[in-house]
């Protein structure tokens, strides 16, 4: 865009002034001729000399039609070339490309008679011509064209036949200052960007799409052009450029087609890549969501990935670009940056926002076509800093948007008007190094390869002209300001994607993964391909719908684990002595499942907890459990077959056992074993009385005291015979009364009355 002059409201109602013209089509200048409407007039130059010093010849290549080129073998056919005066203001410019030129300078004739022998042109082939065009500058004569002045001039190529015009073409050249100057040249900035969609398939994989493909080819061959630029320049010649790409794709490419993939990676490494999550992710949403924190991963993921894909890559994450990351799904041009997002990508080291002229008119605070591009405007966040702003020019933009059949001359086209650009900040007395360009096309994507070989190298060879890389602008190139102050933008609040309800769904689905991750065996493929989906579900590639569609297809391979689980059928069993039970679950699986296996009673207490088992593939796993009584009687047991790590996620459903309790354990047993105790006592005690009682029975016949004594009571504690002395055995051997009392009674004798 051209200057805006920075003296007030009347200076901006007059640009605008001048500058309407250049958005109406401009009719044929009066003193041009029309060319034939019967015959095709496609004439291009496809090369020349576009640096001209004063004095030096000009050589000029253009191609001609088919039907162009039949006729020019006529002896009546000659080449005019014409030169125009110098574009001194934007405008004028493009009055120029639109056919509205400037007062005309001079001629020069170049006849195509064969018999002539013409040393300025030569045919290389049969639609080609080689001009040579002797310049001069101090005089004006037949036999040189004249360059009077320095600066850009346009030159116009027809192609006559006895008066009439078969083809004509316009081109540009830059006249050198005679004396060299000091003057700094304009920085111009290049970025390149990836914007076909992403496509994630359900299982979470990325797929390279036709449109993918198509684009990444086109951007492989757009970063060779520009290499092979390079190369035809000076050895030590760069060209930076910034590109931006989904490291997630470059990774899916080389698996999918590694020739290319190849091809794309040596063109990255020699460029600067904007940092990106490795999936596409909205920064705008993630931060409406609360997500900041795994925006920070996944754009540390990405950086990880480019760094692995791409030999020696060099990551950027100071320039932010406004639109969302291509792909996002809420957009063909993604989705604009909210002020929160730009507020979190600034504290992650962003310091230079590039905005597409179609972003920045929608923003609030813009002007417009009433802004000067090659200065950086204002954007105002809501914690009261600010983020310079660059915007990339719309004529510019729209010649880097094209594609047809004349990209040398486009590219010519461009560097012609960058260079009337710098003319104009000389002629304001600016500093040229105070200003800058970002060039971009109007969507931040990729432009024709061809083009973009040819712009790079005019912006390489031509002085006055130089490529820097984008970031060096946030420090070098001023403000614009407006009637003393600088414009202001400010961003957007609310984002075009809402993750909210999605991340819901994510947390729900991540549990099941856990879950189930934990039951299949360590390494299962089923495992993998989980966790991809959960990777992608905060993509902002993926929509509402698709994600739904995903979470479902989960839930259906989890019901096919969780069918394979068979408990067993509800059965009673009685605890007795070693107080345990037994019973089996089944895997219907071709692959191990491991569980935990809870059991819960409110009469049954089980030491040993949750077990965890490996149920066999395809068999039947016997499961022991010890159990403690709390109380007799029956009791309702409840088994339970979760997953090892989320016990809250069940694989099988609850199935209720019967438990009967014969044995006591615990107090109960310590009370019983008392109680038995006292049994015992009670017999061994009652059964002493009854032989001492059986003993004197046995004696009180003998005794004197005789029937006294048996109606003694105190008899029954004293067993002795008549005499009160022993009684003698059967072998003669005195016998002590003591014999038949138990041990530890003393035998006595009851006193006469």
């Amino acid at each position: 865009m051209n200057l805006l002059p920075r003296s007030g409201a009347i200076a901006a109602m007059a640009f605008v002034c001048l500058l309407l013209p250049a958005m109406i089509a401009r009719p044929a200048p009066v003193d041009a001729v029309a060319p034939d409407p019967g015959v095709e007039v496609p004439l291009a130059v496809v090369a020349h000399t576009f640096d001209v010093a004063a004095n030096t010849p000009v050589s000029i290549t253009v191609q001609m039609s088919a039907a162009v080129a039949a006729d020019v073998v006529d002896a009546d056919t000659t080449v005019v070339v014409t030169s125009y005066g110098p574009v001194l203001e934007r405008e004028t410019f493009l009055d120029a490309t639109n056919g509205l030129l400037p007062r005309s300078i001079d001629t020069f004739d170049i006849s195509l008679d064969p018999a002539d022998a013409d040393p300025n042109i030569s045919r290389s082939a049969t639609n080609t011509l080689l001009l040579t065009v002797p310049t001069e500058s101090a005089q004006r004569s037949g036999a040189a064209l004249q360059f009077a002045q320095t600066g850009v001039h346009p030159v116009v190529i027809d192609i006559r036949r006895s008066g009439r015009l078969l083809a004509e073409t316009i081109t540009f050249v830059h006249r050198l200052s005679a004396v060299p100057t000091r003057l700094d040249p304009l920085p111009i900035a290049l970025v390149i960007g990836q914007t076909s969609t992403v496509e994630l398939a359900n299982d979470g994989s990325v797929v390279v799409s036709v449109e993918a493909s198509a684009e990444l080819e086109r951007l492989t061959q757009t970063l060779e052009a520009i290499d092979a630029g390079v190369a035809d320049a000076a050895p030590a010649a760069v060209a930076p450029r910034l590109v931006q790409v989904e490291p997630a794709l470059v990774e899916a490419l080389g698996a999918q087609q590694p020739a290319l993939a190849a091809r794309l990676k040596l063109g990255l490494s020699n460029s600067t890549l904007s940092a990106m999550p490795r999936l596409p992710f909205d920064v705008s949403a993630a931060v409406e969501a609360r997500q900041n924190d795994r925006y920070l991963q996944q754009l540390r993921q990405g950086d990880d990935l480019l760094r692995a894909l791409v030999d020696g890559a060099r990551i950027d994450r100071s320039v932010l670009l406004a639109d969302a990351s291509p792909g996002s799904g809420t957009s063909d041009r993604g989705a604009p940056l909210t002020d929160a997002a730009a507020m979190f990508r600034r504290n992650l080291a962003a310091q230079l926002l590039v905005m597409p002229f179609d972003r920045y008119s929608e923003t609030d605070g813009n002007t417009g076509l009433l802004i000067d591009t090659t200065q950086l405007v204002t954007t105002v966040l809501a914690d009261g800093t600010t983020l310079p702003t660059a915007v990339i020019d719309p004529y510019l933009s729209e010649r880097l948007d094209r594609t047809d059949g004349n990209p040398y001359g486009t590219a010519t086209e461009l560097v012609a008007e960058l260079l009337v650009l710098r003319n104009g900040i000389i002629r304001n007395r600016d500093a040229v190094g105070d200003h800058g360009v970002v060039l971009a096309d109007s969507a931040l994507g990729v432009p024709d390869p061809t083009l973009m070989g040819h712009v790079v190298s005019l912006l390489l060879n031509t002085d006055g002209l130089e490529l820097t890389d984008v970031a060096s602008l946030s420090g070098s190139v001023d403000t614009w300001l407006v009637a003393g102050r600088p414009q202001e933008l400010t961003l957007p609040t609310s984002p075009v994607a809402d993750l909210t309800a999605r991340f819901t769904l994510i947390d729900s689905v991540a549990q099941k993964i856990l879950a189930y991750t934990s039951v299949v065996p360590d390494g299962d493929p089923k495992a993998a391909v989980w966790g991809r989906v959960l990777d992608v579900l905060p993509s902002t590639a993926v929509s509402d719908e698709q994600a739904a569609t995903m979470a479902r297809r989960l839930d259906e391979q989890f019901a096919t684990i969780r069918s394979c689980v068979k408990p067993p059928e509800p059965f009673g069993f009685t605890l007795t002595g070693d107080n345990t039970f037994r019973f089996k679950v089944q895997n219907t699986c071709t692959t191990d499942l491991r569980v935990r296996i809870r059991l819960d009673s409110a009469k049954l207490a089980f030491p040993d907890g949750d077990q965890l088992k490996t149920l066999i593939a395809s068999s039947d796993t016997l499961v022991e459990v010890s159990a403690e009584a709390l109380s007799n009687g029956k009791s309702s047991v409840f088994l339970r077959i979760f997953s090892p790590a989320v016990d809250t996620i069940a694989v099988a459903d609850e199935v209720v056992l019967t438990a009967r309790v014969n044995s006591l354990a615990g107090l109960g047993q310590l009370l019983t074993g008392a109680g038995l105790l006292l049994v015992v006592t009670w017999w061994a005690s009652n059964s002493r009385r009854s032989r001492r009682k059986l003993q004197a029975s046995r004696n009180i016949a003998r005794h004197p005291s005789g029937t006294a004594a048996a109606d003694d009571p105190a008899s029954d504690d004293h067993g002795t015979d008549d005499h009160g002395t022993d009684d003698p055995g059967t072998d003669g051997t005195p016998r002590s009364s003591s014999s038949d009392q138990a041990p530890g009674d003393q035998a006595c004798s009851v006193p006469q009355s």
